[in-house]
């Protein structure tokens, strides 16, 4: 459940940063283009979670509403089921875009302003030249990432201090203890006990069968059964799809 968690700017430094970008976005509008791994489709739901994650900077608030994006989006080339066909597990709804809305009425729990936030997606109408706040986020998102430079090898690149929890393919299986470095780590900072729940994080890699860490979880096996997954011998990493 590790999502990056956006706070609000509090600090003038960072309030600056934010105005370099806003006005660098504003320059290169005209011009400005976003290309995702995974097509326009990714892009645009890419804005709706930027937009959500900045107006609404509590995880407990965002990230039900983003879960239900990435649950229910379309993969780029993937089709919901045909009207009439009786929906699988972990069959998708419609593009991201298209399923951002019905995740915020029904994940937001009654306080997300739903014009707001298409607001921030696509702008408000104005007769001039107007830059979404989604553009601007966007292009945070992308200079955060260019300052990784070479150091990122594959997505989704996780960092914890600043520092990548797997440098390279022979430690991709550190990913799959993000949960216990997290508890780890919040030990260490805190000197408290960490919570209940970072006594269910395995605690050992897994040394081929990576996904069979999860056991027969109701909630993964969806996922690991759309994107093939499973019974993954090889010492070679999976290859992530977002």
């Amino acid at each position: 459940r590790l999502l990056h968690k956006w706070t609000a700017l509090r600090s003038s430094a960072a309030y600056e940063h934010h105005e370099q970008v806003a006005s660098l976005a504003a320059a290169s509008a005209p011009n400005l283009a976003f290309a995702c791994q995974h097509g326009g489709s990714e892009c645009a739901g890419n804005a709706w979670e930027a937009c959500l994650q900045d107006m609404y900077p509590d995880e407990g608030a965002f990230f039900p509403v983003v879960d239900c994006i990435e649950k229910m989006g379309c993969a780029e080339g993937e089709l919901p089921p045909a009207p009439g066909t009786f929906a699988q597990p972990g069959d998708c709804a419609g593009l991201p875009a298209q399923v951002a809305p019905g995740c915020v009425v029904d994940h937001g729990k009654g306080v997300m302003d739903g014009q707001a936030l298409q607001q921030c997606v696509f702008g408000v109408p104005t007769t001039g030249l107007q830059v979404p706040r989604s553009t601007v986020l966007l292009l945070q998102n992308a200079l955060a990432t260019a300052k990784l430079g070479t150091s990122r090898q594959w997505v989704p690149w996780l960092t914890l201090n600043d520092e990548p929890v797997s440098k390279n393919d022979k430690e991709f299986n550190q990913m799959f203890l993000i949960g216990s470095k997290v508890c780890e780590i919040y030990k260490a900072k805190t000197g408290k006990e960490p919570p209940a729940q970072c006594s269910k994080f395995i605690k050992i890699a897994p040394e081929k069968d990576f996904y069979a860490a999860f056991g027969d979880s109701p909630a993964a096996e969806p996922l690991i059964k759309k994107h093939g997954l499973h019974n993954h011998t090889s010492n070679d990493p999976p290859t992530p799809e977002s």
